[in-house]
C-alpha cells in the first residue's frame, strides 16, 4: 500500500465491490479501473483470514498481480477501499463529472463585500513601473568585448575615412563621417594644391565641384557686384556662343559655359 494505491482509491478506481465468507475467510471481488487503459478492466480478488485478518490470497488481473501473493498498486486500492468501509460502513459512489452537478463550471472563491455605490471610488491606481535601464540603449551599446571599449579620437577616424577612400570613394559610410580639415593636407588621397587656394582639392570630380562652388560664394560674398557682372552675358557674346556650342554635349566649351550659370528660355 502506498500514495499510488491511495490515489487510485480516491478517484474512484474500485468499483463493484463484492465480498462472501468460505470456510475461515472472507473473500473480496471487486473491479478495478486502470489508469492508462481504457478498454481493460482489471479482476481483483483478496482472501482475508477470519482470526489474524492477514491477507492470505491477493491476485489481480494485470501483470504484476500474479497470484497467490500479489502485492501491486490495484490490490493496495482495494485494501483502502475496505479499510474506509470499516470506518464509515459505505463506499463511496463513483460518478462521472457529467453526473455531478456544475462540476465543470465551477464559480471562484473570492468573495467581494456589498458596499454602496457612493462608497466606490471611482479613481484607479497608479501602476508604479520598473525603471528604464534594465535594457541597453541603443545609442550607447557596444557589442564588443569590455576590453575593447575604448573611445575614438579623430586621428582614428580619419584613417578609417581614408581607408575607405582608397577601396571605394562611393561607400554609403563616407557620407557620415566629417573630414577633419587639419589632418586633411597630409591625406594620402588628395594631391598637391596651388599656394594661393586655401582649400585642396580632392582627386574625385563630385567633391572639386563642391570645393568650387564654396569658392565662388566665397567670392560672391565679399565683391558680389563684380560677381554679378560676370554672370550678365552681351548679346553679341551670347551669339558667339551659340555658334561655337551647337553641338552641345560634344562640346566642352558648352559645359564650362553653363557652370555656375542660371540658364533659361528667357534670360
Amino acid at each position: 500500500m502506498n500514495e499510488k494505491a491511495k490515489r487510485l482509491y480516491e478517484c474512484g478506481h474500485i468499483q463493484n465491490v463484492m465480498v462472501q465468507v468460505l470456510n475461515s475467510q472472507y473473500w473480496f471481488c471487486a473491479d478495478c479501473l486502470p489508469e492508462m487503459k481504457k478498454d481493460v478492466i482489471y479482476k481483483v480478488i483478496l482472501a482475508i483470514s477470519k482470526k489474524s485478518y492477514d491477507i492470505e490470497i491477493a491476485k489481480c488481473g494485470c501483470k504484476a498481480g500474479k497470484g497467490p501473493k500479489a502485492s501491486c498498486k490495484h490490490v493496495g486500492a482495494l485494501c483502502y477501499a475496505l479499510v474506509e468501509f470499516c470506518h464509515s460502513g459505505r463506499l463511496p459512489d463513483f460518478l462521472t463529472c457529467t453526473q455531478k452537478l456544475q462540476e465543470w463550471n465551477r464559480p471562484r472563491e473570492k468573495k467581494v463585500e456589498i458596499i454602496p455605490v457612493l462608497d466606490l471610488s471611482l479613481c484607479t491606481d497608479k501602476i508604479k513601473k520598473k525603471a528604464s535601464g534594465s535594457y541597453p540603449i541603443p545609442s550607447l551599446y557596444d557589442p564588443r568585448p569590455r576590453s575593447l571599449h575604448s573611445p575614438l579620437d579623430s586621428v582614428s577616424i580619419e584613417n578609417l575615412r581614408t581607408d575607405l577612400l582608397c577601396c571605394n570613394s562611393s561607400c554609403a559610410m563616407l557620407q557620415m563621417i566629417v573630414p577633419s580639415i587639419k589632418n586633411i593636407e597630409h591625406d594620402h588621397c588628395y594631391v598637391g594644391h596651388k599656394e594661393s587656394s586655401p582649400i585642396p582639392h580632392h582627386s574625385t570630380v563630385q567633391e572639386m565641384h563642391v570645393l568650387n562652388n564654396i569658392i565662388g560664394l566665397s567670392e560672391s560674398s565679399k565683391s558680389p557686384q563684380n560677381e554679378k557682372r560676370k554672370l550678365n552675358v552681351t548679346s553679341e557674346k551670347r551669339r558667339h556662343i551659340e555658334e561655337k556650342t551647337r553641338s552641345q554635349s560634344s562640346s566642352s566649351l558648352w559645359f564650362h559655359v553653363r557652370a555656375r550659370q542660371i540658364t533659361a528660355s528667357k534670360c
